[in-house]
């Protein structure tokens, strides 16, 4: 009955196309009214020993629900006359879907002990590849549809991988290890597997629509974007942690290589947006010295590869950024990113010397009560603000230069107001000749290589 319902409104809408009757308030009462009768239908039959006969409705209904809405929009593919109406319910429909999916998940896992996880991580796939063929029973002339299909990709995978992985699972006040469906190692089959359909559509594009890398077209770019996304979660699937972050730097970088491949420039505004929430995670969370216990290898450690392979995407995303830079954000992009690789390599070396001079399981920062650290903060500061100041001349950026003489200034402060009061003889000599020395050669780079030459 419930079905007939559903088909019903459909058929309403179908001919109300070709009748040529269609406004936009009378397609959407027709979408409205279909969706709602699927989704306040109550149903008593029990269908399978998965779950109680509810919620086994509910997850029949949903796909269909949205499988009923995206029929509707279908529907108005020809019509040039309200695409923004119709890309405005699609989305709502993904967005609707999306949280529905998510109740429903929260049920189920919360109130009862689902028997076929991989069965949900299905149902979840089957509502994704129902986003996946807007486009071709769209419009594959339309931007949206290949957007919808580029971020409903991502969205559904999350559900997706909460029935793969293994978990704690609350119930009743206790604790219970939930097993997931496939085996830990091979998580990466199907992240890999989520990128095909937009890998499709890069295929389809190419050599069905003849699209031109070189045309910078939205709806290659953002497949290509989703390909690369499905790429770069392959590290952070298997892993936790600062793999995460790793994979949002690798993907900004990929963004950064793809825009020159296809010159889209929304690709370069995803990569910032990417690349940042990569650098929060490193630079404004304490909680990521605290990922792994200090171990007694000083230099190579976790630490080396988090923070360095971040800190080399940040600068090569910088050295890539490419051309044009029209707009402020473009312009002022490399320096931003440059900016971000220099904070995170100087934040490296310190939590390099604190770890080395460290004892116990914690890392400890401390400028005080040794001589030989203390020594080694105040050098590797006068070194690090001498390459920022040779790199900022190498590349002409004032404000890496101007940030290299502050550093500096503060390792002079540093020593005179305290490593030369605190130190022993020996270490206080030796800090005070390595900054002089650091100093005299910036002042020579300085003056000759930036100071105007006067002509003889």
């Amino acid at each position: 009955m419930h079905f007939g319902t559903e088909l019903l409104f459909l058929l309403i809408c179908v001919s109300l196309r070709r009748s040529k009757l269609n406004d936009a308030w009378t397609i959407a009462a027709v979408a409205v009214t279909g969706a709602l009768a699927m989704w306040t239908a109550n149903a008593s039959v029990e269908l399978s020993e998965w779950v109680p006969a509810h919620w086994c409705w509910e997850i029949l209904k949903l796909p269909i629900a949205v499988a009923t809405l995206l029929s509707v929009a279908a529907v108005q593919g020809g019509d040039d006359r309200r695409p923004k109406a119709v890309c405005v319910a699609a989305g709502v429909t993904l967005g609707l879907a999306s949280l529905a999916e998510w109740m429903v998940c929260q049920s189920i896992f919360g109130e009862f002990d689902v028997k076929f996880p991989c069965g949900v991580a299905v149902w979840h796939t089957g509502i994704f590849l129902l986003f996946a063929l807007v486009p071709y029973v769209y419009n594959t002339e339309r931007l949206w549809p290949w957007l919808l299909s580029a971020i409903s990709g991502p969205l559904h995978f999350l559900f997706v991988h909460w029935w793969l992985i293994d978990r704690t699972k609350s119930a009743m006040g206790f604790s219970i290890p939930y097993e997931g469906c496939i085996p830990h190692a091979w998580l990466w089959l199907p992240t890999l597997a989520f990128g095909i359909p937009a890998a499709i559509g890069v295929w389809y594009l190419l050599k069905k629509e003849h699209v031109d890398l070189a045309s910078g077209d939205s709806r290659l770019a953002s497949q290509g974007a989703a390909v690369l996304t499905f790429i770069s979660l392959v590290f952070p699937v298997q892993f936790h942690r600062e793999w995460v972050t790793l994979g949002w730097a690798i993907e900004g970088l990929a963004l950064i290589l793809l825009f020159h491949w296809i010159p889209n420039r929304r690709l370069r505004v995803v990569a910032l947006i990417v690349l940042a929430g990569a650098f929060v995670r490193l630079a404004l969370n304490p909680a990521v010295l605290e990922y792994h216990k200090r171990t007694q290898t000083p230099i190579w450690n976790w630490y080396l590869y988090g923070y360095g392979i971040a800190a080399i995407c940040f600068f090569l995303s910088a050295h890539w950024f490419g051309e044009p830079k029209e707009k402020w954000y473009e312009r002022k992009g490399s320096a931003f990113l440059y900016s971000m690789s220099g904070i995170v390599l100087f934040l490296l070396m310190n939590i390099e010397i604190a770890d080395y001079f460290s004892i116990g399981p914690t890392l400890t920062f401390s400028f005080s009560g040794n001589f030989a650290r203390d020594m080694t903060y105040t050098i590797a500061w006068s070194l690090f603000a001498f390459g920022l100041l040779v790199f900022g001349i190498r590349k002409s950026v004032r404000a890496v230069r101007l940030i290299g003489i502050a550093l500096s200034l503060v390792a002079f402060a540093k020593l005179f107001l305290h490593d030369l009061d605190s130190l022993e003889q020996l270490y206080r000599i030796g800090a005070f000749i390595t900054v002089a020395v650091i100093a005299i050669v910036a002042s020579f780079v300085y003056q000759r290589f930036l100071l105007p030459r006067t002509k003889t």
